[in-house]
């Protein structure tokens, strides 16, 4: 399990080694993540490691958990943001808050949602007006809002 992962960067060597499962996506890109730390954040991701685990385990193989409908930019999202507590609000962008409120509420990160929710809120004006949260939407033509 390799050190190019930027989630992974400035760990040191035996950490990243330790590394006991590949989360997998859609694209067949296998991303080494640590399963105490996830657990630690998610009862849900707890029982995903627990249950791959304990049926590759019996198999021979090694830990590998399918992580569908997550992009690869996405994944990196998440897990800097799960890697590096101190540098949370530092990587977050509107895009990417938007983004991991996704991922956090199918995964259970209640803590990640909590903070994308909070920074999300933060751009709103006083006003009442987010121009920055929707100008994406007010970009497409009319014909393309649901009805």
């Amino acid at each position: 399990m390799g050190s190019e992962h930027s989630y992974l960067l400035g760990k040191p060597g035996w950490f990243r080694k330790s590394a006991d499962v590949l989360l997998v996506l859609d694209s067949g890109k296998e991303l080494p993540v640590h399963s105490n730390i996830f657990s630690l954040h998610s009862e849900i991701l707890c029982d995903m490691f627990t249950s791959t685990a304990n049926t590759e385990l019996k198999m021979g193989a090694s830990c590998r958990l399918p992580f569908p409908g997550c992009s690869e930019e996405e994944a990196n999202a998440l897990l800097l943001h799960v890697y590096d507590p101190e540098g949370r609000s530092h990587a977050l962008s509107i895009k990417s808050a938007q983004s991991l409120s996704s991922l956090a509420h199918k995964y259970g990160l209640d803590g990640t949602l909590r903070q994308c929710d909070d920074f999300l809120a933060s751009k709103v004006q006083a006003d009442g007006q987010s121009k920055d949260l929707w100008v994406r939407l007010l970009a497409k033509p009319s014909g393309d809002w649901p009805v």
